[in-house]
């Protein structure tokens, strides 16, 4: 029995150049059944009637949001509902804003319900606001994820599962993002996280069985470096240069500051595989051919590879975005070998059979390449 040992070191340095955030919560509840009401709209504007940041409410209709300290114009909208406008005050303190009571519209009510029924057969959405108890001790964007049901982080093989699945799409606020961006943001960033599950459109056709949507803070300001590495030891190994399998290693640096957000991220891997492999192929004939490994591992992959990735993003309004990303492959020599060694036993119908070693083959890949991708994304 294989034994393995995976071994992960995270670092993460922040530092904040705005005033400190604050959170506040609260509850938002039917006025005549008290029942919460869920994916209620909360927004929160300044002075000059502009939105600062929003958020929805869970299924018990709670919320909550970090906000700088200030006043505010608060507006709760819910479709059917009397929409609800009032004044607050943030200070420097957490602080629970209250129950508040939002009552049906009777002239709206019909057709509210027809709308809301029609929207549920185009999208099944779950929403999850990113709450303060999910962001601790989570060191990145994988493990506030798997904190949410449903999502699970596997770190063996460093890979987000949605209900078991692996061929699932993450975006952030509706944008294709280098995954090794993605996965070091900060939890301080993230606003809240949507669920697709059974996707339309495009993403149908690219066989994806879930897309992940992460929605971040519109009013982050910050400098954060993020380092990783990650590494699986093979104690069972009869030749201990091979006792370190796989290892992966990523630097990364992001800049925020008011609509402009800039990044770069770094990575590469190393692999050192040496295992036994059997084929065995039959013919219509009769005749076969084995490929034996006898007792010795007689398969060897090497190989190394890495990746630089650098972003532009430029927020236009709450609901668009300018973004700019260039990744750029295989910067040093790229190396992917793969050797097999066989005992090849060739047996045909007529009894002449031979037995002979054969070195199958020896397969070396060297490529580079570039990608750039340039597009506005609509939330």
């Amino acid at each position: 029995m294989k034994r393995f040992f995976a071994f992960t070191l995270f670092i993460f340095i922040q530092c904040t150049y705005a005033q400190q955030e604050v959170f506040v919560s609260g509850q938002v509840i039917d006025s005549i059944t008290n029942h919460g009401l869920e994916s209620c709209t909360i927004g929160f504007f300044n002075t000059k009637q502009v939105l600062v940041t929003g958020t929805t409410t869970d299924s018990k209709g709670y919320f909550e949001i970090g906000l700088q300290p200030g006043k505010y114009q608060m507006i709760l909208d819910y479709i059917g509902y009397l929409k609800i406008s009032m004044q607050v005050i943030i200070r420097k303190n957490n602080q629970f804003l209250g129950t508040f009571r939002l009552s049906p519209d009777d002239n709206l009510l019909k057709s509210v319900e027809i709308k809301a029924k029609s929207k549920a057969f185009k999208v099944d959405k779950d929403v999850y606001v990113i709450s303060r108890k999910m962001k601790v001790a989570a060191a990145n964007t994988n493990d506030v994820l798997d904190k949410i049901q449903g999502v699970n982080y596997d770190r063996y093989n460093n890979q987000i599962k949605v209900d078991g699945q692996t061929n699932i799409k993450i975006l952030v606020d509706g944008l294709e993002k280098s995954p090794d961006y993605i996965r070091n943001l900060n939890p301080d960033r993230l606003k809240k996280v949507e669920i697709i599950r059974d996707p339309a459109g495009k993403y149908a056709l690219d066989g994806y069985t879930a897309v992940i949507n992460i929605i971040l803070k519109k009013n982050y300001t910050g400098l954060e470096l993020n380092l990783s590495s990650q590494s699986i030891w093979d104690t069972d190994v009869s030749d201990k240069s091979h006792l370190i399998p796989t290892s992966y290693a990523n630097a990364g640096l992001t800049y925020t500051y008011n609509k402009i957000n800039i990044y770069t991220q770094y990575n590469f891997h190393i692999n050192d595989f040496n295992f036994p492999t059997t084929s065995i192929y039959n013919y219509q004939d009769g005749s076969s051919i084995q490929k034996l490994n006898g007792e010795t591992n007689n398969m060897l992959k090497n190989g190394f590879g890495d990746r630089l990735t650098l972003g532009l993003d430029y927020y236009l309004n709450p609901r668009h975005t300018l973004s700019f990303e260039s990744g750029f492959g295989n910067i040093f020599n790229q190396k992917d070998e793969t050797e097999l060694l066989y005992d090849v036993i060739e047996t045909n119908p007529y009894g002449t059979d031979s037995q002979y070693q054969l070195l199958s083959f020896l397969k070396n890949d060297t490529k580079s390449h570039y990608q750039t991708v340039f597009y506005i994304g609509k939330i």
